[in-house]
C-alpha cells in the first residue's frame, strides 16, 4: 500500500484529545482510521502508520486526557497543538473545563515541547448581552497574562454564523433572553486593536483566522492554522509541495484530512459548526465513547498486516 505522508488534523470535527484519546491510541496501534464522507456518507480511510504521517495537528479545549499517551505519541509522530481558551459563560459553553485548569495544562505542554508548541486559540469572539466588548477584553487580558512566556501565538476569530449556528443561537435567545450582536468591520477592528496591544505587551503574536482585514492592525498577521513553517520546523524535513485546503471562506490552511465524526463533541458550545445541536452531540458521544465510532469495524482496502509496525 503506497501512501504519501500526510498531515493529519485531529480534529476540527470533534474534540478527540478531550473525549476520545484512548480510542485514538487504539486506532494508531491498529494503523488506520475511517470516517464517513460528510456529503456521500461513504467511508474514508486514513492510514495512521507512522511512516504515512508527516505530522499531526491536534485541536482541543482539554488536552489533559491525552497526557498519559504523550510518550507513545512522541515515539511515533511529530505534532503540535491548538488549544482553545476563551472563558465564555456556561450559557454558551456548557461543559468546558475551567480556564485555570487548561492554562496549567498549557504550561505543562510548553515546558515539555517549547513555547511554539501550543497555539492558543481565543476564538470565537462572540458579542452579546452576556459577553459585551469589555468582557471579551478582560477575559483576553487575564488569559494572556497567565500564558506569558508559555506561548508565542494566539489565533483569533469572530463567530461564523453557519445555518446550524444561527438555529442554536435563536434557541438560546428565546430560552435565556440573550441578545447576540453582529459586529461591523469597524467594530471588529476596534476590538482587535485593543486585544493586539495587550497581546504585544505579553510577547504574544496574534493570527487572524478567516478575517484577513484584521491583519492591517499592528501585531496581527493572517492565520495559517495548519502551518507549513511549523510543520517544517517540527519535522526537520521541508515540505516539497503542498496545497491549500479551505475549510471555510478566508481559510489559508494547508491540506490535512480531519479524522473523527461530526455531531460527537459533548462540550456543548452553542456556536459549534460541527454539531447540529449540543443535545444530539451528547447522545452520540455517550454511545461512541462506549462502543467506538460506527465505521471502526471496516477493514482498510489494500491493507497489508505484514507491513504494519508492531507497537
Amino acid at each position: 500500500m503506497k501512501n504519501k505522508p500526510k498531515i493529519i488534523s485531529i480534529s476540527r470535527r470533534t474534540d478527540i484529545p478531550a473525549y476520545y484519546s484512548d480510542w485514538l491510541i487504539h486506532r494508531m496501534k491498529i494503523g488506520y482510521t475511517v470516517y464517513p464522507n460528510p456529503v456521500s456518507g461513504k467511508p474514508v480511510f486514513i492510514s495512521l502508520q507512522p511512516e504515512h504521517v508527516k505530522a499531526i495537528v491536534f485541536w482541543t479545549r482539554n488536552p489533559i486526557p491525552l497526557f498519559k499517551h504523550l510518550d507513545f505519541i512522541d515515539e511515533n509522530y511529530k505534532h503540535y497543538m491548538h488549544i482553545t481558551i476563551n472563558g465564555l459563560p456556561r450559557l454558551l459553553e456548557h461543559n468546558n473545563p475551567s480556564v485555570d485548569s487548561i492554562i496549567e495544562a498549557v504550561k505543562k505542554l510548553s515546558k515539555r515541547y517549547g513555547t511554539e508548541y501550543v497555539q492558543w486559540r481565543f476564538d470565537p469572539i462572540i458579542l452579546s448581552t452576556v459577553t459585551p466588548e469589555d468582557f471579551i477584553i478582560r477575559r483576553f487580558e487575564y488569559i494572556a497574562a497567565q500564558l506569558k512566556s508559555y506561548v508565542k501565538n494566539c489565533y483569533i476569530s469572530f463567530v461564523n454564523l453557519y445555518k446550524k449556528t444561527e438555529i442554536n443561537f435563536e434557541k438560546v435567545e428565546k430560552r435565556d433572553r440573550i441578545r447576540f450582536k453582529h459586529p461591523t468591520i469597524e467594530q471588529e477592528l476596534s476590538i482587535i486593536k485593543i486585544i493586539s496591544s495587550i497581546a504585544k505587551g505579553y510577547g504574544i503574536k496574534l493570527h487572524s483566522c478567516a478575517k484577513d482585514h484584521l491583519s492591517q492592525i499592528d501585531n496581527v498577521q493572517i492565520a495559517q492554522c495548519i502551518n507549513v513553517d511549523l510543520v517544517n520546523k517540527i519535522t526537520g524535513i521541508p515540505l516539497k509541495s503542498y496545497s491549500l485546503q479551505k475549510s471555510r471562506e478566508g481559510c489559508h490552511c494547508i491540506n490535512a484530512p480531519d479524522i473523527g465524526y461530526y455531531d460527537s463533541c459533548p462540550h456543548g458550545c452553542i456556536y459549534c459548526y460541527s454539531n447540529k445541536s449540543p443535545g444530539i452531540a451528547m447522545t452520540n458521544a455517550k454511545k461512541y465513547r462506549e462502543f467506538g465510532f460506527p465505521m471502526d469495524g471496516l477493514d482498510m482496502p489494500g491493507r497489508d498486516d505484514k507491513q504494519l509496525k508492531l507497537f
